[in-house]
């Protein structure tokens, strides 16, 4: 059995779309997953593992068979029996996996067993936020970090309603596998045990189109590079581009090429790029490019080191760092509100006299400080049951939920669908503190009985809808149990 280990990585080919390997030990890491391929005669074994692991970790992994054609009907076929990862056997009949790390050093497992280098030492920090990248890309793997316990049966990742492929998880970090050819700006949702968490979130895709595929010795064509939703995006992106026939082909301007794209100036969202391939030699070529992962150190080193940027575009690009820094940096919900209106003066005084590009500064702004809001605000609905006072604090909070949305219910400091779900939990709790109140008051006697009865049925009229329709901030049904409860008090 021939094991080989690659690092997942994403690959554009010129007429197909496929995963690339390459042999790199930072990759793995940057991408999060680990890639085992078993070669065997009747076919080939992927296998997909965290690549972060520790000592004593539950973790989460995917088993791909592809027989060959041959194989593929054959029922005692050996791709269809168990393998070996990390001690534990994985039948091929499963293609996802949960299985403890032991504490043993790998050097402890025989030459069969897919197992990889992991720390020692058990883990020592623990996230408790979801941390989300500023954008997701179409086709590609995708990290997110936070509170993950590295059970796959435990966690669920939705992009608008749909459900994502689990590549790996382990504690504190998942990949899912983003689906291809979405774009814009869509809802994420994070359920993890019994956390769950909305927010919304860019996507970007990147098409490519040649003008021949096949070519002859001294003939050229163009290669057309195609981007689209950047118009929910603020940072520059960094797209790499690479000749993987030079023998073959020339690519004009370099075989590998760095294209750092301003999304501020993509009309209606979209870059396009043409680029000139010449053949060296008849017969057809491979393009490569990459969209880098958002937050790598790549984006940043590309664009310090580019010397097409002005210094004018250098100083935007710090500026709006600082900004994106402070919204990172934001620990509740009065900071986000703090925040818009920085925005808003940043995007103002930054494209002066330039309505689109001041608009799509503001939208790009805004939806980073939606996610933040997102999480400030559900880490304040799960604080409310240590407040003092707790009614108090509900009815604070449901005054923000207000003032973060439009006239038209849109979400402003906070994505839509966030707040609905914020509102029916706030209403959860406030209806739970009505039925404590009622059943405090069963000691009260005379006077202090009727003052409390009275106190608890103001509330209850202030937040009567006169048409009868649900509640703001108690349910119906909690308003007819209570009022019934009173009555019998009275009695």
């Amino acid at each position: 059995m021939n094991i080989l280990k690659y690092s997942l990585y994403s690959i554009i080919m010129l007429f197909t779309i496929s995963l690339y390997s390459q042999n790199k030990e930072n990759e793995a890491n940057n991408k999060g997953v680990e890639t085992i391929i078993i070669k065997t005669k009747n076919g080939n074994i992927t296998v997909y593992l965290p690549s972060n692991i520790h000592s004593g970790d539950i973790i989460s992994g995917t088993v791909i068979s592809d027989p060959t054609d041959r194989n593929k009907k054959k029922k005692n076929s050996p791709l269809q029996k168990n393998i070996s990862v990390f001690g534990n056997k994985i039948p091929l009949s499963k293609s996802k996996f949960s299985i403890k790390i032991p504490n043993e050093k790998t050097s402890t497992f025989d030459e069969n067993d897919i197992h990889i280098p992991i720390s020692e030492s058990p883990r020592d920090i623990f996230l408790t936020e979801f941390n989300i990248p500023n954008y997701f890309r179409a086709g590609y793997p995708q990290k997110i970090k936070g509170g993950f316990d590295g059970d796959f049966k435990n966690s669920k990742i939705l992009l608008n309603d749909k459900v994502l492929d689990i590549l790996t998880e382990s504690p504190q970090e998942i990949v899912v596998q983003i689906p291809p050819n979405i774009s814009g700006k869509k809802t994420l949702e994070i359920l993890e045990n019994d956390i769950i968490f909305f927010t919304e979130i860019a996507c970007i895709d990147l098409n490519m189109t040649a003008g021949k595929t096949n070519l002859f010795k001294g003939e050229s064509t163009n290669i057309n590079i195609e981007i689209i939703g950047l118009q929910y995006i603020s940072e520059h992106i960094v797209v790499i581009i690479e000749n993987l026939n030079t023998q073959n082909v020339h690519l004009e301007g370099g075989e590998i090429q760095n294209i750092i794209i301003n999304p501020l100036d993509a009309k209606d969202g979209v870059f396009t790029k043409e680029l000139k391939v010449t053949a060296n030699l008849n017969g057809n070529f491979s393009i490569k490019a990459t969209i880098i992962e958002p937050d790598s150190t790549l984006v940043e080193e590309n664009i310090n080191n580019y010397e097409n940027l002005s210094e004018k575009e250098k100083n935007l690009i710090i500026k709006r760092k600082e900004i994106e820094t402070a919204i990172k940096d934001a620990n509740n919900m009065v900071d986000v509100i703090k925040l818009q209106s920085k925005i808003q003066l940043f995007c103002q005084e930054n494209y002066p006299s330039h309505i689109e590009s001041e608009e799509k500064c503001k939208n790009n702004l805004m939806l980073k400080l939606r996610q933040k809001g997102d999480k400030a605000k559900e880490k304040a609905v799960a604080e409310v049951d240590n407040s003092t006072d707790k009614i108090a604090r509900i009815m604070e909070l449901l005054a923000l939920l207000k003032a973060g949305e439009s006239a038209s219910g849109k979400g402003i400091l906070f994505s839509t669908k966030n707040i609905t779900w914020a509102r029916a939990e706030l209403k959860k709790k406030a209806d739970l503190w009505l039925a404590n109140q009622v059943d405090l008051i069963g000691g009260l006697k005379g006077d202090a009985l009727q003052e409390k009865i009275k106190q608890l049925q103001a509330l209850i009229n202030a937040f009567k809808t006169a048409s009868g329709s649900e509640g703001k901030m108690f349910s119906n049904k909690a308003i007819k149990e209570v009022e019934k409860k009173l009555q019998l008090i009275k009695k």
